[in-house]
């Protein structure tokens, strides 16, 4: 494909490939990042190496339980496992790989947009401001599976283009990408819900139907040799909730009870710091919250401390089953005195958090110093006006960060729905702004409802509503034959 490209154009990329480069090599030496998620996928990784497979269980302990697939799927654990094999544990080399994968993907999907002869000057501003996106490039300094993830989703826009601007679902390459990305990330296959808006291109609907079922197998087929590996080791064949899951040949107890009290009033990421994440590594004497957010009633507020006070001698264990039925009997009682407000105001408020909170640095290297931040997580991020200005006083330059990029993010979001009602868009970009709006509610109501929603998960949806944003105010026109 390269050969069509005139040699201004190649030039071009040759010069913005190498500013690239320089930009990550610069940025992952210099600002290189732990996420949560990398004790899971480490432990899993080593895991793998030792013989042991997939699995959570504690290293060095000579336990070795079968796991569905660690923190999310299988497949980011094996890449991990797979750089630790042939370049040893240098976390550097995976960050290096997600950026060549991003960089590849996005070469990719300039190549296939390059085919609508745009003009020159404007292709080459599209170009630049995707490649550089301050939403999708910081994140490469992270181990996690976020950049793979936009990887994998920037190659699947490439053939979601095509496929609408031949009116026909490029059934293999689109259902590849789901069933790989669906072996990094579990929610990456709500993207499937962007393809319904084939269904009016379709002249026959029985066409639209047969590819969406030809999906359906490869993405089976993809997903068959794990699975049949799941049923072998006892383990659930779906996706396991967090890390402490019971699976038939473990003793782990997956605490249904006091998850269930805790989506009754959790309504924002930081909530999870002194709750779900002590939970989860069974540190339950730690566990803590704002009691102003959290009980309904003073009966309640005694009963939850009391069972607290009980599960704290329980550190180290699985979740005692007979403390969590008491949960989760408290919990059924909180939901059916007040269920609009947990299946409707919790939730709708949980999605404006996730989409509208301004405090995410977004992967950029916007921390606030670890002395302030321990100080806001003992007191659960609830601020008076005296602790926000001291703050924003010792942290200035990561309250700029923090709140330029938010900006930004919000700029997107709205622009992104003001376009969309505008007449003037071309068929094509109509077409990706409803798909994209799709999965915008969707994704809202998957994280929503099952409390997972933290705001990084916004990511996917913004990388598509940038290139809706940038391709309608530089007038790219896709319907030009």
């Amino acid at each position: 494909m390269l050969k069509n490209y005139n040699s201004q154009l190649k030039k071009f990329y040759f010069i913005l490939i190498s500013v690239f480069f320089i930009i990550t090599i610069v940025f992952i030496e210099s600002y290189p990042k732990i996420s949560g998620d990398l004790e899971t996928n480490y432990k899993v990784a080593k895991n793998i190496l030792s013989g042991c497979g997939v699995s959570i269980s504690a290293l060095g302990s000579g336990e070795c339980i079968a796991h569905f697939g660690g923190n999310q799927g299988p497949a980011y654990p094996f890449l991990i496992a797979s750089s630790f094999y042939f370049f040893g544990e240098n976390l550097d080399y995976i960050r290096y790989f997600q950026s060549l994968t991003l960089l590849l993907s996005l070469i990719f999907f300039f190549i296939t947009l390059e085919k609508f002869n745009f003009t020159n000057n404007k292709f080459k501003l599209f170009s630049i401001l995707f490649l550089f996106s301050p939403l999708a490039f910081p994140w490469i300094r992270f181990i996690s599976s976020d950049t793979i993830t936009i990887s994998i989703l920037i190659l699947y826009l490439s053939f979601f283009v095509i496929s609408i601007k031949n009116s026909k679902i490029k059934v293999f390459p689109l259902a590849i990408l789901l069933g790989i990305g669906t072996n990094f990330r579990f929610d990456f296959i709500l993207l499937t819900f962007t393809l319904f808006i084939f269904f009016n291109l379709y002249h026959s609907k029985k066409l639209f139907f047969i590819d969406m079922i030809k999906i359906s197998i490869i993405g089976m087929i993809i997903w068959t040799p794990w699975t049949l590996r799941n049923l072998d080791k006892g383990v659930s064949i779906f996706p396991t909730h967090q890390q402490q899951q019971a699976t038939l040949n473990s003793s782990e107890y997956y605490p249904k009870g006091i998850n269930k009290w805790l989506s009754t009033w959790m309504t924002h990421e930081y909530q999870r710091i002194g709750t779900v994440y002590n939970l989860n590594n069974k540190n339950y004497s730690k566990i803590k919250f704002d009691y102003k957010d959290s009980f309904s009633d003073e009966k309640e507020k005694q009963d939850i401390l009391n069972l607290l006070n009980e599960l704290s001698a329980y550190d180290g264990h699985n979740f005692p089953p007979q403390i969590d039925g008491q949960f989760e009997l408290i919990a059924k009682k909180k939901i059916n005195s007040n269920p609009i407000k947990h299946y409707i105001k919790v939730p709708l408020t949980r999605i404006f958090y996730m989409w509208f909170n301004y405090k995410n640095s977004y992967g950029w290297p916007f921390e606030i110093s670890n002395k302030i931040n321990n100080e806001m997580v003992k007191k659960n991020y609830n601020l008076s006006i005296k602790n926000i200005i001291e703050v924003a006083y010792q942290n200035s330059n990561s309250i700029i960060g923090k709140l330029t990029i938010s900006i930004y993010r919000f700029v997107i979001f709205i622009t992104f729905f003001l376009l969309f009602f505008h007449k003037r868009n071309n068929s094509l970009i109509r077409k990706i702004a409803q798909a994209v709006l799709i999965f915008f509610i969707v994704k809202s109501c998957f994280h929503g409802y099952l409390n997972i929603a933290e705001t990084r998960y916004t990511l996917p949806v913004y990388v598509l509503m940038q290139f809706v944003v940038f391709s309608r105010l530089l007038k790219l026109n896709f319907d030009k034959r």
